[in-house]
């Protein structure tokens, strides 16, 4: 495979390039494998809930969505998958943005207020992953400024990967996010925003995004440097189309 591609089939939605393959459940919504290069099997230990959302004192996950629609698409720099579905008093667009020439992906979420009452959100986790804290160690933090003046910094977490040392999973997200290891929830680790953000009557908000990039080998904080930079700059010229 020498480019990203994305598809949908009846009950499944894939998204992969050389590096990683990520596949959803279509009927709702949810992440059900990862799998990177190197790695033997699932690296996932269970199901994701995709998202969570905290909105006027309430939370949503993918689990609560309905009217599921899928889109996918290509362009010069990348492939990606879209979600949209209802919930509450919102419509939720996820997407997720995988780069042909970079190990690494990039989520994405947008939020439109359907209903006639002011939508109030206080959290947000755009990316969470059931990872093993037994294969996915925390192994130090790296953090990355976008080189675009017209983007945020970028915040990244690093991982290890123990068994073989076949790699470094990093995972981070824009400015205002928060890394979570582990904690408070032991089976997962998530990009989360936390805040307070207003969405008026038909009106819309984008939380920062949220992204996963895989250094296959060694653990090499310069290499590691180098894939967010060439993933972030592949997303903006896609983000910008």
């Amino acid at each position: 495979m020498t480019r990203a591609e994305a598809r949908i089939d009846t009950g499944v939605a894939r998204l992969a390039n050389r590096w990683i393959e990520r596949r959803w459940a279509t009927f709702s919504g949810a992440t059900t494998e990862l799998y990177l290069t190197g790695c033997k099997g699932e690296c996932l230990t269970r199901k994701s809930p995709e998202f969570h959302l905290d909105c006027n004192d309430h939370g949503w996950a993918a689990s609560d969505g309905r009217d599921f629609s899928w889109s996918e698409g290509v362009d010069r720099q990348g492939a990606w998958l879209s979600v949209a579905m209802e919930t509450g008093g919102l419509r939720l667009q996820l997407e997720t943005f995988m780069a042909h020439q970079c190990p690494g992906m990039v989520r994405q979420l947008h939020l439109f207020n359907t209903s006639s009452e002011c939508q109030r959100i206080t959290r947000v986790a755009t990316e969470i992953l059931p990872l093993d804290p037994e294969v996915f160690c925390p192994a130090g933090d790296v953090e990355e400024i976008d080189r675009r003046s017209d983007r945020s910094g970028q915040r990244v977490q690093v991982y290890a990967r123990t068994a073989a040392s076949t790699g470094t999973l990093l995972l981070g997200g824009g400015a205002q996010t928060d890394l979570l290891r582990y904690a408070p929830n032991p089976r997962y680790c998530a990009v989360v925003w936390s805040g307070y953000q207003e969405i008026h009557a038909g009106k819309a908000w984008t939380p920062p995004p949220a992204f996963t990039a895989w250094q296959a080998g060694p653990q090499d904080p310069e290499g590691a440097r180098e894939v967010l930079y060439d993933l972030q700059e592949a997303w903006g010229a896609h983000y910008d189309r």
